[in-house]
């Protein structure tokens, strides 16, 4: 079935696809070469980012051929995501390497039960931020109501 676009551009078309596969790809071999070239510790997380993205692209590409665009972009929108974060903690342990380890921040490879509790403890934080926000929000809708 072919998505070829509507009048609300809820649908992309197939060349706005192409248009950002094209960018996510080129984002991506950028990463990869400064990934290649650092000369300091690689990291593993950085690597399975850069991974993540590459297998989103060539799903990209299998949607775009079957003319899926809405798939193929939202395959897109997800090795976005993987390559923006790989990048930001390639950027985040290059700064560390240059100011001294341990300086900065600790992310090595820990085992799986340490970050499962600390990224359990972060999204309780964030979740209770995130209720107390909608809140807040909540009791302003209703004053100026």
């Amino acid at each position: 079935m072919s998505s070829k676009g509507n009048s609300k551009g809820k649908i992309p078309t197939e060349l706005k696809v192409m248009e950002r596969l094209t960018l996510v790809e080129q984002f991506i071999a950028k990463l990869k070469l400064d990934f290649d070239a650092s000369g300091f510790r690689k990291s593993r997380i950085v690597e399975n980012g850069i991974a993540s993205g590459l297998a989103a692209i060539d799903k990209a590409v299998e949607l775009i051929a079957d003319e899926e665009f809405k798939d193929a972009d939202t395959a897109c929108k997800v090795a976005w995501l993987h390559a923006h974060f790989a990048r930001g903690l390639f950027d985040a342990e290059t700064t560390e390497h240059y100011l001294g380890e341990g300086v900065f921040l600790e992310l090595g490879d820990l085992p799986d039960s340490e970050w499962r509790q600390f990224a359990a403890e972060e999204l309780s934080e964030l979740q209770e931020e995130i209720v107390n926000l909608r809140a807040e929000i909540k009791e302003q809708s209703n004053k100026s109501a």
